[in-house]
């Protein structure tokens, strides 16, 4: 994943922690640093023969993603007054809905789901 990962995990790591100190909300990286985001970024081997399975080559590190995530955040300062417009049950719909679908990518939570899963059906 290079070292650029374990960078904002630590820097992240510390902002929690003063801000736990002074009493401030959490610091959430989950606008681009995801699971699902990480993933996109794969880069896999081409496969020539059939049935060969794709080797995992790496990460492309990018900053786009997080520029046009926070400078979109950003503007929605400025759009306070549309915002106020859309019901509360609609944007926590969205944001429900963003969550599990996180999720239900993750290895973990399909590993759960499988001790819930009848032995016919794994």
């Amino acid at each position: 994943k290079g070292e650029g990962y374990h960078l904002d995990l630590l820097c992240i790591a510390v902002l929690v922690l003063i801000c736990s100190f002074l009493g401030l909300p959490f610091y959430v990286a989950a606008t681009v640093l995801s699971v699902m985001h990480v993933n996109s970024l794969r880069v896999y081997s081409e496969s020539s023969a059939p049935g060969e399975i794709p080797r995992f080559l790496g990460v492309n590190e990018q900053r786009l993603t997080a520029i046009f995530a926070h400078s979109l955040i950003g503007l929605s300062v400025f759009l306070t007054r549309v915002i106020k417009l859309v019901p509360l049950p609609v944007l926590i719909g969205i944001f429900l809905y963003m969550g599990v679908v996180s999720l239900l990518g993750q290895q973990f939570v399909q590993r759960i789901a499988l001790l819930f899963t009848s032995v016919k059906h794994q």
